[in-house]
């Protein structure tokens, strides 16, 4: 479970330089809050392309990247992770199929790979104009807690947000001169390979991270959702293990999966769909006189006038899931009634570090800086 070096060939590449060479297509929302924190909404879903040519060829087409740009109205300016840099792609795609025994099949796609810039922003990106301004990875400042003269502005999704959701699907029509050229060569087309429509399924597919997150995982070493491991260690220690991972770059410690923009929500989410689907067999031990029901008999009940009955045991399962929206309910009535019988609690305990918002902790690090600048810190404990 120790990942390897990532080679000078996979460093620094932007998102959409990682997407155009991974093999499975990760589909989430992640938003880029107010301040510049991160946020996500929504499950995650892996698409591969057509299984029967998954091997055929990269780097993909930019068009088929499950991307979104978010552009201010009369503003060019872009982000610098949806910059696109042709030798840096060929040069990653070529160290890959050198190294990593899932990439070893590949060929690379010399005419998707000469339709991207030298160094630029792909035009054919999916891009919606907005006239609200947004905020941009280079200049956000650090994030000062909720705003005081309006909280709703720090709400990422709530129950009133409008929700889509997209799949991407590769465009099969043919160019006229394609067209042409294929009629008078009587050679048949070749087509490019198509997105599947079916997720994959991540419980199954082994070094499915290898394939969505190249640039963390160069030659498959460390992969969580390896399939051949002699342990049996449960997915979250695998995960925590990589969140933690450390190496020294140039006498810092850089935390390479921590520090990934979608890795974490990717993970994360894996994680609590997991738990989902586990806690969907507790129902029936835990039931002793409902677990003879089977699969048509469930149906029945969540079509018939027992739905209701029927949805409230699997909500009360599911409020077992930490950060869903049952989980927080339950917290909070439970919290609700302890004030109701006992009072209102008069001191409260909570273990996450407000790192952003806590006035002590930065004051220390004031102290820090004036000490070694000479300045007398008397007033600081």
């Amino acid at each position: 479970m120790i990942p390897s070096p990532v080679p000078n060939e996979l460093q620094n590449l932007t998102q959409i330089e990682e997407m155009l060479i991974a093999r499975a297509l990760p589909i989430m929302r992640v938003y880029i809050k107010l301040g510049g924190q991160r946020g996500y909404s929504g499950h995650c879903i892996n698409l591969p392309e057509n299984v029967t040519e998954l091997a055929t060829s990269l780097p993909r087409y930019p068009k088929e990247i499950a991307v979104i740009i978010v552009k201010v109205k009369g503003k060019d300016k872009t982000f610098r992770d949806v910059t696109v840099r042709k030798q840096k792609v060929h040069n990653a795609l070529v160290w890959l199929i050198n190294n990593n025994p899932h990439y070893s099949k590949l060929t690379i796609n010399e005419e998707a790979l000469n339709s991207l810039p030298e160094n630029g922003v792909p035009p054919d990106l999916m891009t919606v104009e907005t006239d609200d301004d947004i905020v941009s990875d280079d200049n956000c400042s650090p994030d000062a807690g909720p705003p005081t003269d309006n909280p709703s502005e720090d709400i990422v999704y709530n129950d009133s947000t409008e929700m889509s959701s997209f799949l991407p699907v590769g465009e099969r029509q043919q160019q006229e001169i394609e067209a042409v050229r294929n009629q008078l060569s009587e050679n048949e087309p070749m087509p490019w390979p198509s997105v599947e429509n079916e997720p994959l399924n991540e419980y199954q597919v082994s070094h499915l991270a290898t394939m969505a997150f190249p640039t963390l995982f160069p030659d498959g070493k460390g992969d969580p959702t390896n399939q051949g491991l002699l342990r049996d260690v449960p997915l979250q220690e695998r995960i925590k293990h990589l969140i933690k991972f450390a190496e020294i770059i140039d006498g810092e410690w850089v935390y390479r999966f921590a520090n990934h923009p979608r890795f974490s929500y990717w993970a994360f989410n894996m994680i609590q769909r997991k738990r989902i689907l586990q806690q969907s067999g507790i129902f029936l031990k835990q039931n002793p006189g409902e677990a003879h029901l089977t699969i048509d008999e469930l149906r029945e009940m969540a079509a018939s006038n027992n739905a209701n009955i029927f949805m409230s045991k699997v909500s009360r399962y599911v409020g077992n899931i930490a950060g869903t929206n049952a989980y927080w309910n339950r917290v909070r009535e439970e919290l609700k009634a302890i004030i109701t019988s006992v009072g209102a609690p008069t001191l409260f305990f909570t273990f996450s570090s407000a790192d952003i918002h806590w006035p002590e902790l930065h004051a220390l690090f004031k102290a820090d800086t004036d000490n070694e600048l000479g300045h007398s810190t008397s007033d600081v404990r």
